[in-house]
């Protein structure tokens, strides 16, 4: 994974106990991260797996309210 200043959220999903139904809308969750690009969503920048765990890095939008 690249170093960089950038703040980012990390979602975590464990691998332990995932059904073959959640591993499915996992995969289908990923898919559609992958193709969105809107300045109001979220961009997924890097999906890290190991044996344990699903890592999600995404941006972080800056709150403008």
């Amino acid at each position: 994974m690249k170093q960089t200043r950038r703040q980012v959220a990390i979602k975590t999903v464990s691998r332990a106990g995932l059904s073959p139904k959640l591993f499915d809308n996992l995969r289908g969750e990923i898919e559609i991260l992958k193709a969105l690009s809107h300045r109001h969503i979220t961009r997924l920048l890097e999906i890290v797996v190991s044996l344990s765990v699903f890592l999600f890095v995404r941006v972080i939008l800056a709150c403008l309210w």
